[in-house]
This record gives C-alpha cells, structure tokens and sequence, in this order.
C-alpha cells in the first residue's frame, strides 16, 4: 500500500483511510509515456500521483506542467484582474 500523507486521528479515520487506499489500489492504473505524450487529467474525478524517479538533470527528465481550465468564466472572476482571461493567484 502507498505510503499515507495524511494522519488520521481517530481509529475511525484510520479504518477509512485504510478503506480508501484499498480501493485506490484496487483500480490504480499505470500509464507509460514515451517523450511526446500528454496525459490530462480531470482533477474533480480523479485520483492521481506519480511515481518516485531519480533525475538525471540532463535535459531529458520528466517535465510537468500545470494547466487550469475553466468551463464557466463567471465562477472565477473575482479571481482575474480586470475581468481578464489569467487567474490571480
């Protein structure tokens, strides 16, 4: 089982995160990307992570980027400046 980045602080807690990890790794799936691939990833319905890696630091490492996407303008815009198309964080 993964290592757990949460502390439960009750023994009910422990029991449902113990339950939910099971069930992450039961339906776990690994994917394989070769240099070119892009994978997206729909943060409301999906549990994901990476693996560990060592990198070399020779150009050729492993390069995430973050993207945000919005399907409704007006829920962010207190969160653009100007009413503009960027998010202020």
């Amino acid at each position: 089982m993964a290592q757990l980045v949460t502390t439960p602080l009750t023994p009910r807690a422990t029991a449902a995160l113990t339950e939910f990890g099971r069930a992450c790794e039961a339906t776990a799936r690994t994917l394989h990307l070769t240099p070119g691939d892009l994978v997206i990833i729909d943060n409301r319905v999906t549990v994901h992570g990476r693996t560990a890696f060592h990198p070399r630091y020779d150009g050729a490492d492993r390069w995430l980027q973050r993207t945000y996407v919005t399907t409704d303008l007006r829920r962010s815009r207190d969160h653009r400046p100007h009413d503009g198309h960027i998010l202020d964080r």
